[in-house]
């Protein structure tokens, strides 16, 4: 009783009747506008919105609908902030939404409803590149991402563009070896399908190739798979993953399988069936000792 008389009246003057809406009014927060609608009707099952009618960085009801390039978190990863930071924050570099597969951008219209601007130039989920830029720093691999904003007709000298060409850290340079890539006019990468912890894709080039994939890059879990065989994951344009793929048609998949989680899960079976040893040997051992003192009384 003490601990409530305490506890309540604070906690109360955090959450109180004012946090609390009507169920009418809470659902219609989440009641999607005609442009989500329009959008969502696209078959597509893995694509970016940018949605400039809200703020990009502090608001979640965005991501309710779409996968967006922004949205809110807490906890964002520190490579995606800096992109953010450096290529996002102070107007949108075009050719970084290009290469985050950013699929449609929705605008507001002074004194009217928000529209549509389907991205055309958008990478798709993966992509065969030309060439690689090597970068000794991560600045020099964020430099390397430099190019026209949203609108911006001006035309820069030396602009990134994902399709041609992939930034990468020269700390990969081992994977790459002696390795050369190039592809054809008809070469693709394809998703196949799309899940939170595994991902596949098809391709077909007449060339080794070095594609670049619009997944952000997680060294901690993610493992990468061509016709079943692994091959290492390499950072590309800062955030993205790269992977080199042989000539010809290949499955490709993407698997997210956290080695510290499984090895955890192993310690914590252990550690379970432990106490459960402990406890049914403290049991018997109370039913023994009970036993004895019956007998010997």
């Amino acid at each position: 009783m003490i601990i409530a008389v305490d506890l309540i009246p604070v906690a109360y003057d955090y959450l109180n009747d004012k946090n609390f809406v009507d169920a009418t009014e809470y659902e219609a927060a989440f009641e999607p506008r005609d442009v989500d609608k329009a959008i969502l009707r696209d078959p597509d099952p893995y694509y970016r919105v940018l949605d400039l009618t809200r703020d990009p960085y502090n608001d979640a009801i965005q991501a309710y609908f779409h996968k967006c390039v922004g949205g809110y978190s807490p906890a964002k990863m520190e490579i995606y902030q800096d992109l953010i930071d450096r290529q996002m924050s102070r107007g949108f570099n075009l050719q970084v939404l290009n290469m985050l597969n950013t699929k449609y951008i929705i605008q507001g219209r002074k004194g009217g409803q928000p529209q549509i601007f389907p991205n055309s130039s958008a990478c798709g989920n993966g992509w065969f590149v030309d060439e690689l830029k090597w970068a000794n720093t991560a600045d020099e691999e964020m430099d390397g991402l430099n190019a026209a904003g949203i609108g911006d007709t001006s035309v820069m000298p030396n602009a990134f563009e994902p399709k041609k060409t992939a930034v990468i850290r020269a700390a990969f340079k081992e994977n790459m070896g002696n390795y050369t890539f190039g592809k054809d006019s008809i070469a693709y990468v394809k998703l196949d399908k799309y899940g939170l912890d595994d991902i596949s894709f098809k391709s077909n080039n007449s060339k080794d190739g070095l594609a670049v994939f619009s997944d952000i890059y997680y060294a901690k879990g993610w493992k990468a798979f061509v016709d079943g065989k692994e091959t290492p994951i390499m950072k590309a344009d800062y955030v993205l993953r790269a992977i080199k793929i042989p000539a010809g048609s290949h499955s490709i998949e993407f698997h997210f399988r956290p080695e510290s989680f499984y090895r955890s899960q192993k310690i914590s079976l252990a550690s379970s069936i432990l106490l459960i040893l402990l406890c049914l040997g403290a049991i018997f051992q109370s039913f023994r000792k009970d036993n004895t003192s019956q007998k010997t009384a």
